[in-house]
């Protein structure tokens, strides 16, 4: 399998919350009605305060917000097909944790994964 124009974007994304990401470009997206940075906000100090767990799933975060927009976590998954920011390791289907600086490497392997290389 060869890496199309669409994973060599992939791979030139960084994520959110590391250094070079697309954080504090002004990329800003209304999700549910809420801006995207309203949501992380709002997930980072939960996790910060043990409300939500390390590892969690889209009821999980509905527990604390119903208004919670479902999609969220997978539309911003490392190597979303959309190309928006990337604020969550996808740990199983359905399970997330989020981004941290030291991901680097594990990220440029999850992606160099989903091109079909090595």
């Amino acid at each position: 399998m060869t890496c199309g124009p669409e994973c060599s974007e992939v791979n030139r994304r960084k994520p959110h919350g590391i250094e070079g990401g697309r954080a504090g470009q002004g990329q800003e997206s209304e999700v549910g009605g809420m801006s995207e940075r309203y949501w992380i906000g709002k997930i980072r100090k939960a996790r910060q305060e043990e409300e939500l767990p390390t590892m969690f799933r889209v009821a999980d975060v509905r527990e604390l917000w119903p208004q919670f927009p479902g999609p969220f976590l997978s539309k911003h998954r490392v190597g979303n097909p959309g190309g928006e920011t990337e604020l969550f390791v996808r740990v199983a289907p359905g399970l997330y944790r989020l981004v941290t600086p030291r991901d680097g490497p594990l990220l440029r392997r999850l992606r160099n994964e989903q091109c079909g290389e090595n």
